[in-house]
C-alpha cells in the first residue's frame, strides 16, 4: 500500500461560497454511509460540484457535528435537508492522497503549521472530497484525494 501523502499546505486563500443543499447530524463518523445516498437522491441532476463534509466540533470527538453537503444549481423546494449559501472563508489547504484511515496526519501537520504561524482556527473544517469511494463500489483507498480547508483568523480577527 503506498503511504499517505499532502502537498504542502498553504495559508491565505479564498475558499468560494456556495449554495448548497446539507444534512446535519450528531453521530459517529462511519454514519456518513446512511447519510450520502439519501442527500444524493434529493439532490440528482442538480448537483453543481464535488461532496464535501463540515466539522463543527473543534477536536475529533466520538459523536461529531457533522454537516454532509453538495453544491447546488439552484434551491430546492419541499425538502426535508437544508438548503443554505456557505460563506466564502480564508482558509488554510492541504490536499491529502490515499484513505481516510491517514487523514490525521495531514491534520497534524495543518495544526502544526497553524500554531507556529498564531493562526486561530475556526470551524467548521471542511473536507472536500475530490476523488472519493462511488455509491456501489469502493474503488483503491490509495487513490481517494481529499481538500482540507481550515478557516482562520489572526489576533481575533478573520481574514476575507
Amino acid at each position: 500500500r503506498t503511504p499517505a501523502r499532502w502537498d504542502r499546505w498553504w495559508a491565505g486563500e479564498t475558499a468560494p461560497w456556495w449554495q448548497q443543499e446539507s444534512i446535519r447530524f450528531t453521530g459517529k463518523y462511519s454514519d456518513l454511509d446512511k447519510y450520502v445516498p439519501l442527500l444524493y437522491k434529493t439532490v440528482k441532476n442538480n448537483k453543481n460540484g464535488r461532496h464535501f463534509n463540515c466539522y463543527y466540533d473543534e477536536e475529533c470527538v466520538e459523536n461529531a457535528d457533522i454537516e454532509l453537503c453538495i453544491p447546488i444549481k439552484k434551491h430546492i423546494a419541499d425538502t426535508k435537508l437544508g438548503c443554505k449559501i456557505l460563506p466564502r472563508i480564508k482558509a488554510l489547504h492541504t490536499v491529502h492522497y490515499g484513505g481516510y484511515d491517514t487523514l490525521t496526519l495531514a491534520y497534524r501537520a495543518m495544526f502544526k503549521y497553524a500554531n507556529a504561524h498564531n493562526l486561530d482556527i475556526l470551524t467548521p473544517i471542511r473536507e472536500i472530497y475530490i476523488k472519493s469511494p462511488g455509491m456501489i463500489f469502493k474503488g483503491n483507498t490509495d487513490n481517494y484525494i481529499t481538500e482540507i480547508l481550515f478557516p482562520y483568523e489572526i489576533d481575533g480577527k478573520e481574514h476575507i
